[in-house]
C-alpha cells in the first residue's frame, strides 16, 4: 500500500512517468533542445517584444537616455520638488484642493 501512494505522489509531481502516458511525460520533453531553440528564436524574442542577445546592452542604453529625458522634461512641470543649491527640496502637498467657490461660501 505504501509502494502505491509513493508511485501515486511521484506520478503527480513529475519525478516518475509512464512513457506512453498523455497525462505525465519527462521533464526533458517539456523543454527545448538547440535545434528547435535555433528555429523558434527569433520568433519568440519578435512576440515577447524584447531585443535579441547581440542587442540587449544598445537597447538598455537607449530606454536609460529616453527615460532619463522624459523624467527632466516632466520634473521642470512638476511643482511638488525643486533642486535648489544643489539639493532636492520637497514641498508638502495640500491636503486637498479646495474650489474657490466652497471658499467663499464657507462659514465660519
Amino acid at each position: 500500500m505504501g509502494l502505491a501512494l509513493a508511485m501515486k505522489d511521484a506520478l503527480r509531481s513529475g519525478d516518475l512517468y509512464l512513457p506512453q502516458s498523455k497525462q505525465h511525460v519527462s521533464f526533458w520533453d517539456l523543454t527545448l533542445n538547440e535545434p528547435n531553440w535555433d528555429e523558434t528564436k527569433h520568433t519568440v524574442y519578435t512576440e515577447l517584444q524584447q531585443p535579441l542577445p547581440h542587442e540587449v546592452r544598445s537597447a538598455i542604453s537607449t530606454q536609460f537616455h529616453e527615460a532619463v529625458s522624459a523624467a527632466q522634461k516632466r520634473f521642470g512641470l512638476d511643482n511638488f520638488a525643486e533642486i535648489h543649491n544643489g539639493r532636492l527640496k520637497l514641498k508638502r502637498d495640500d491636503k486637498l484642493d479646495v474650489p474657490g467657490v466652497l471658499w467663499k461660501n464657507r462659514q465660519i
